[in-house]
């Protein structure tokens, strides 16, 4: 039965985990008293054997024992011990206490294992023999205990103590990312994730009972992240404000020397860390896609801040060492290259970015030095992303215009296929053939970046033809159909065949599944009245003829004359008395002639 829950929890977050932000988002500050966040009571939430519960927290004030400070607390002795609490106090002391058969275990750290006004990772763990407890992936305390947790009906809160009618025990700070889970979490499996957002490939992913990122950032409400789905209840109106918490979307963990690490983006951006001063405990580096970046721009040389990622450093142990970082940066995600500058700031909650380095090198590279935690990020002049209001694909004869940001003293060449367009050297283009589009845009000759491609995809048109089939005029195989007559649309003439009723210059304008549109060329129909028209009416000779047609006929009639492909080859603009033939190529024609009696079609034959 367990396995089978187990496997439908990670089917569920597979489903739902789409909808998780990525890096820290928002935090939760709980520093006025009575303000906290309550989970109800649930099954789920009540581990027997094994818990680990861990957090991220920024304690802003100490009570005065280690117990005053409640982290995540579901702990209470209104009948016997039952339940667990994570907390701490009594100048940065961190203790994990569980509920038991033979009342209250708990492991303490030493003072000082925590600190105030800063970002630091709290873990509390039980395995069934061992509690623990850890500050940023570093086992700080243990305490020997055989057995089991005593289950608790009380609510769980988190801020404040659940068995509030005795002492509410607040925490005083920002808190993040609480994970509670039924397995106790191995020190390298909490520092493989502290760092980063959850994922199902997590090794012990199946044994999580709750999660809550705080990331909804507005509302009453904070959402259990994981399969149980206990949503949580703010109450007091705790403050929601930019975590300043070291969490990306990917991290790498380095626990022993060389502290090196390396994050190597799909588009082969690489970001590498190493040759400390003095080696810390942990080295973690972390990436954040799309972050909460301040809309500042930090220097008046730089037109924006790079709005696709950001990277961070977290270094335990060792505060003040000096690291050398280097950033290859192959893509700035629309800021160019040759122009971009580096940027730092203390947290992701931080809103004012600090230069690290100069412009970027030709070589594609910023080398610089630094010490503690801090965020990066990548800053520019000049613009390379391409953008359209268009759809970038058409029919035939259409257009899209691709944009990109103009900046000041730089130059510009759009590219179809990777060769140059004539002539297109600014920073607007109206695509109308189908390809790939990229744009240069450089400060010289020697340094120039590209945008992304953008492909441009052209429909081919429709190419109706007219043929007559005795006195039905028929089209291909479309969509739609629309007949016309002289220009003139014809109500209801829609299907692929048409009867005409009238002399004239019919049209077909047809679309095809694609939805492109294109005309029929003219075909001539003649509705004939030659039975009722006398012979002496009109004449015309000689046939066969050479050089000249005479005519002769009443005032008022219309001549024109049409090759056997249905091209007119003469008309006449009112009555005539001759045709010049002499130049019309060789061969039979069909001489329509339009009298006040009737239309009369003849057969003419140039020799």
């Amino acid at each position: 039965m367990k396995q089978g829950l187990l496997f439908i929890s990670s089917i569920w977050f597979l489903m739902h985990s789409v909808a998780l932000a990525q890096g820290p988002g928002y935090a939760l500050d709980m520093s006025e008293t009575a303000r906290y966040v309550s989970v109800p009571n649930s099954a789920s939430l009540n581990p027997i054997s094994a818990i680990t519960v861990e957090a991220w927290v920024f304690p802003t004030a100490w009570g005065v024992n280690f117990w005053t400070n409640s982290i995540v607390s579901k702990d209470d002795w209104s009948v016997g011990t039952r339940g667990f609490v994570l907390r701490c106090g009594a100048n940065g002391t961190l203790s994990f206490n569980l509920g038991t058969s033979v009342g209250w275990r708990e492991a303490v750290s030493p003072a000082n294992s925590l600190q105030l006004n800063r970002w630091q990772h709290v873990a509390g763990t039980f395995d069934g023999t061992v509690i623990k407890v850890f500050v940023d992936g570093v086992e700080k305390a243990s305490f020997t205990f055989t057995g089991s947790i005593n289950p608790s009906t009380f609510a769980m809160n988190i801020g404040q103590s659940a068995y509030h009618t005795v002492s509410s025990r607040p925490f005083t700070g920002w808190i993040d990312e609480v994970r509670i889970w039924e397995f106790a979490l191995p020190a390298v499996e909490l520092r493989q994730w502290m760092c980063r957002s959850l994922a199902s490939h997590h090794n012990y992913f199946p044994g999580l009972l709750g999660h809550w990122t705080f990331d909804e950032g507005q509302g009453q409400l904070a959402a259990d992240r994981s399969f149980f789905q206990n949503t949580a209840a703010l109450i007091n109106d705790p403050y929601w404000k930019r975590s300043g918490a070291p969490l990306g979307d990917t991290s790498v963990v380095v626990s022993s020397a060389p502290f090196q690490a390396e994050l190597l983006l799909v588009n082969q951006d690489r970001f590498n860390i190493g040759a400390f001063s003095t080696n810390p405990a942990h080295l973690h580096l972390y990436r954040i896609k799309n972050p909460l970046l301040p809309g500042a721009v930090p220097a008046a040389s730089v037109d924006a801040l790079d709005q696709k990622r950001e990277w961070g450093v977290f270094v335990v142990g060792a505060d003040t060492a000096n690291y050398t970082a280097t950033l290859e940066l192959i893509r700035s995600n629309g800021l160019h290259r040759c122009a971009s500058h580096l940027f730092w700031r203390t947290s992701a909650a931080d809103s004012v970015f600090t230069s690290a380095s100069l412009m970027l090198s030709n070589n594609r590279q910023i080398n610089f030095q630094r010490s503690g935690s801090h965020h990066f990020a990548v800053g520019g002049a000049g613009f390379t992303n391409v953008s359209t209001n268009d759809s970038l694909t058409f029919c035939v004869g259409g257009s899209a215009t691709l944009n990109a940001q103009l900046s000041a003293g730089f130059g510009y060449q759009w590219l179809r296929n990777g060769t140059p367009i004539a002539g297109a050297t600014q920073n607007t283009y109206v695509a109308s053939q189908g390809g790939t589009y990229q744009l240069e845009v450089y400060t010289n000759a020697s340094c120039k970046d590209s945008s992304e491609t953008m492909v441009v995809t052209t429909l081919a048109a429709p190419v109706p033809v007219i043929t007559q089939q005795n006195d039905t005029l028929v089209t291909g195989s479309f969509s739609s159909y629309q007949w016309l007559r002289n220009n003139s649309v014809l109500v209801g003439a829609n299907q692929q065949r048409f009867k005409p009723t009238q002399s004239g210059d019919y049209r077909v304008l047809v679309s095809n599944s694609a939805g492109c549109r294109d005309t029929s060329a003219v075909f001539p129909y003649f509705m004939s009245s030659v039975a009722d028209l006398a012979p002496a009416s009109f004449r015309f000779w000689p046939n066969p003829a050479r050089d000249i047609v005479y005519l002769e006929g009443e005032p008022g009639y219309d001549v024109q004359l049409f090759d056997l492909q249905g091209r007119i080859a003469y008309r006449s603009s009112g009555t005539v008395k001759t045709i010049s033939v002499v130049d019309l190529p060789r061969g039979l024609y069909l001489m329509l002639v339009d009298l006040p009696q009737g239309v009369l079609v003849r057969k003419v034959l140039l020799e």
